[in-house]
């Protein structure tokens, strides 16, 4: 059963970067200062009042989760003892984060923003990653 977990553990970090890209691009347009007058829906959100915890960017927190995550699994791979249970908490605690701020993007913003969508698709890559491996 090794080889799946190993497997899960891969596919969790190439989701990991896919994630992590999205994330910068997402943090980038938020940096970006002439981009506030523009109407577009990513801007929509990324300036929206439930895009900031604590007065920082939601997206600056996404960054840290990935970049915590691939740090996480590179130390796994590095060990010959697999140690994930941290990483399995980190990834159901994003995707039920994922599931607040898709329903906050469709249903109170009432709007799509794909890089937002994303950063969802990722962390629900990962969680699908993760309990696959209890699967097969």
């Amino acid at each position: 059963m090794i080889e799946s977990e190993i497997l899960s553990l891969i596919a969790v970090g190439m989701a990991a970067i896919f994630g992590l890209q999205g994330a910068l691009s997402l943090s980038a347009k938020y940096n970006m200062g002439s981009t506030r007058g523009s109407h577009s829906s990513c801007l929509k959100i990324i300036f929206s009042k439930e895009a900031f915890f604590a007065n920082i960017p939601i997206a600056y927190f996404t960054i840290i989760f990935y970049t915590l995550i691939l740090v996480q699994l590179m130390q796994t791979f590095f060990h010959e003892e697999i140690q994930v249970l941290w990483i399995h908490y980190e990834i159901y605690l994003a995707l039920l984060i994922t599931f607040y701020y898709a329903f906050v993007m469709f249903f109170k913003l009432g709007v799509i923003c794909f890089g937002c969508l994303r950063i969802y698709l990722a962390n629900i890559l990962m969680a699908s990653a993760i309990t696959a491996n209890y699967f097969f």
